[in-house]
């Protein structure tokens, strides 16, 4: 999807104004900073999220928290920094966040992820997707 100052998201007409975007211009932890303020401010001032769609990683992760310490740094926050050496720095949404979710869906493909998907059903306490959404009302695990 193409993304620019004066456009919409190509495809499904949603303004600019009404996408809260992690600023990749920033440093990362600038960046995880202001999404996180301006996360916190729209579910603050009555916003809802009312969908949630997750991908599961082969290794257990999901929306870059790769680990249970990911998962526990996130306490408190809409989202947070997460470096990776190797690999690209990211911004994580966290699961205080998922908490705020009325559904969440994980959209989970390819024969590198049955062990994952067994383990994630069998709620492995130790798998960050796990711990990331424990305790939710309404999770979905849809398989191709």
């Amino acid at each position: 999807m193409k993304y620019g100052r004066n456009s919409r998201l190509t495809g499904i007409g949603i303004s600019p104004e009404r996408v809260i975007r992690v600023h990749t211009e920033l440093t990362l932890a600038e960046a995880a900073e202001k999404y996180d303020a301006e996360l916190g401010g729209f579910l603050l001032s009555g916003g809802k999220i009312t969908l949630g769609l997750l991908g599961l990683g082969a290794d257990g992760h999901t929306a870059s928290l790769f680990s249970p310490g990911d998962v526990d740094r996130g306490r408190g926050r809409w989202a947070i920094p997460v470096p990776r050496t190797p690999g690209l720095d990211r911004v994580s949404v966290t699961a205080d966040l998922f908490r705020e979710v009325d559904r969440i869906i994980f959209l989970v493909s390819g024969e590198e992820k049955a062990h994952a998907i067994a383990r994630f059903i069998a709620q492995d306490a130790a798998m960050p997707a796990v711990m990331a959404v424990l305790g939710h009302p309404s999770v979905e695990v849809w398989t191709a």
